[in-house]
């Protein structure tokens, strides 16, 4: 199983090249798209979408909160749904995403 971590949301307009790697990989990998929040989903819908602005009030403000005050270098929220999901690979999109998801990848 893969989570597939987008640093920010699913999925703007510009970036339909993701959709289609990730609804195109083969049926035997099962993929959860982590992100903080849904865009265009009429148009890139997909099953196991795992977004932290579903999360409570107090649970997002927290999350930022530590991320701005630089306590938390990783985000919390991949950690707590890969965990979850018991997964086995994390394919973090794009290179600062990769870098800030070291220590999820390490927890493990």
């Amino acid at each position: 199983m893969v989570v597939h971590a987008v640093p920010t949301a699913w999925l703007p307009q510009t970036q339909t090249w993701l959709y289609d790697q990730v609804r195109f990989l083969p049926d035997l990998i099962e993929s959860h798209v982590v992100c903080d929040r849904l865009d265009n989903l009429d148009q890139f819908e997909l099953p196991n979408l795992h977004c932290a602005s579903a999360a409570s009030p107090k649970r997002r403000l927290c999350r930022k909160v530590l991320q701005k005050l630089r306590l938390c270098r990783h985000d919390g929220f991949v950690l707590q749904e890969a965990k979850a999901l018991g997964a086995r690979l994390i394919h973090s999109h794009f290179g600062p995403e990769g870098w800030r998801n070291i220590p999820v990848a390490r927890q493990l």
